[in-house]
């Protein structure tokens, strides 16, 4: 029997990325783990993830790590020292990372713990703290979490508020500039108690393109069953009526006794919404409870998408019949579904593997992806255990998939890996449709004119960023079928500019 294999199939790995594929990051010998990737204009990377040292059962020494890689897998030793910023444990308490976005200017935002004190940080490309945002580039917070951005720049923060006895979704507003908004809510900030169980916990926050705030989050009173989630908020902070019941989608997918947790939430270019985590199962591996990796996509009033399979929910069978999870869900311009996560061996073993799927945007498997529509990988060498774990995913400027986390043999400290896959995005879905559509200068600097633009009104056409997410612009008609579309307060990068009849690549520089 002969075996061929075709190596630039979507999802396998980029064998011209790093080494072999792959960059891997750890800071001395702290256990190291990957948790956020961002692209920046000239395609290098920011990551950043938390460190600490294993001592006797518990982490001790809590700090964490921003560093920066190029685009061919290289640590970038100009950014911060020697490509590192790192933020150890200080005399007050631990410094530990919360999460990473990038804005439209290109700087990068940071919720974190800094030697006890939350904080909201912003750096430059460099690695330097950026002066114009708050004190010296830092604004202390009450508590930081999520992160996410209105078109006005304006930054949503979420987090949890525990009043000794329930536990509340906490959303805050901030201006670029780093002062709270207080036209937001109660002077800045929104207390809400989506449900009547004592635990409301925000897992993850994402802006829709009309600045409305989608929040998934588990609900509990106690440890089980947890309830899966998804709150919506109009851009003030109010609940939004349109949505579920009064704002609050609770679903019910157990029996019971064991239910669900959503781990990622992204919007389709049609307004649906797709999320992806784990159900819970009894009778799981070890006498444990089992989890199965879960995707669901729900309409713009909430309600389940009953197109999406199975009356709107996937609950795949676990890989090995043991625990998978899916940790975060991206969604391409050419309307696939890619999620990852992990995927592990059956008690007793402690293998986990790192977990990729694609799906078709009707909710298929992409059996063109990977191995029938799978990628199953381990990072590290190992003589008996070993696990991996997707933390984070990205859509670089070339079309290509690069993923971010973390692994261990258990024999050495955790690393973080960034591993990049060959995709064909960038090839066949520029200039579809319409042969005759013209944009210049292409790449542009600060605006497109567009020519042969055939749309019934310009509110058919939609821009899109890398990741898939809608943006706001302004477009002026010139001419009959001419117009000119202002790219300037846009940073560097890949973005696709869409209808129903066309789909065009643009180029920042």
């Amino acid at each position: 029997m002969t075996v061929s294999i075709v190596y630039s199939q979507d999802g396998t790995i980029d064998f011209t990325f790093g080494e072999n594929g792959l960059a891997f990051f750890s800071h001395g010998n702290y256990q190291t783990r990957g948790e956020a990737i961002v692209e920046l204009s000239d395609g290098s990377y920011i990551i950043a993830g938390n460190t600490y040292n294993h001592v006797s059962g518990s982490w001790q020494e809590q700090s964490f790590y921003v560093a920066k890689y190029t685009s061919t897998g290289e640590i970038d030793l100009s950014f911060g020292v020697d490509g590192v910023m790192f933020f150890p444990k200080g005399t007050n308490g631990n410094s530990s990372f919360g999460n990473m976005l990038k804005q439209l200017s290109g700087k990068i935002l940071i919720s974190a713990l800094i030697d006890g004190q939350s904080v909201l940080m912003r750096i430059n490309n460099e690695g330097v703290f950026d002066n114009s945002f708050g004190l010296n580039g830092l604004v202390e917070i009450e508590r930081g979490g999520g992160l996410a951005m209105q078109t006005d720049d304006k930054i949503i923060l979420t987090n949890q508020h525990y009043d000794g006895y329930n536990n509340y979704y906490l959303i805050k507003r901030y201006l670029n500039t780093g002062e709270i908004d207080i036209t937001f809510g109660q002077g800045g900030s929104v207390f809400i108690n989506p449900t009547a169980n004592r635990f409301d916990l925000i897992t993850k926050v994402h802006t829709q393109p009309d600045d409305k705030i989608l929040l998934t989050g588990m609900s509990y009173t106690q440890i089980m069953p947890e309830k899966a989630i998804i709150v919506r908020l109009n851009p003030n902070g109010t609940l939004d009526d349109d949505f579920g019941n009064n704002g609050v989608v609770v679903n019910n997918f157990g029996n019971g006794q064991v239910d669900a947790l959503f781990s990622d939430i992204k919007l389709q270019n049609n307004g649906k919404i797709v999320v992806v985590g784990n159900i819970y199962f009894q009778g799981g591996t070890g006498g444990f409870y089992g989890t199965k990796p879960l995707v669901v996509r729900y309409n713009t009033d909430g309600s389940f998408d009953t197109t999406f399979g199975d009356d709107g929910k996937l609950v795949f069978e676990t890989v090995f019949n043991a625990n998978d999870t899916f940790s975060d869900v991206l969604l391409q311009p050419d309307g696939k579904i890619l999620i990852a996560g992990r995927a592990s061996l059956s008690y007793p073993y402690m293998r986990t593997y790192f977990y990729m799927t694609r799906l078709t945007s009707g909710g298929d498997s992409d059996l063109n992806f990977g191995s029938n529509g799978i990628v199953l990988e381990n990072f590290i060498e190992f003589t008996n255990d070993f696990s991996n774990q997707a933390r984070d995913l990205l859509i670089n400027s070339n079309g290509k998939i690069i993923a971010f986390g973390f692994t261990t043999n258990f024999t050495t400290p955790r690393k973080a890996f960034i591993v990049r896959f060959n995709n064909d995005l960038p090839m066949g879905i520029d200039d579809f449709l319409n042969k005759d559509l013209i944009v210049y200068p292409n790449p542009a600097k600060k605006y497109i004119i567009i020519k042969n633009l055939q749309v019934n009104s310009v509110s058919e056409i939609k821009l899109f960023d890398v990741l898939g997410k809608e943006l706001p612009f302004v477009i002026t008609k010139i001419e009959n079928d001419e117009y000119f579309l202002d790219l300037s307060k846009f940073s560097s990068g890949l973005y696709y500019l869409k209808s129903q009849n066309f789909l065009k690549k643009i180029i920042k520089n």
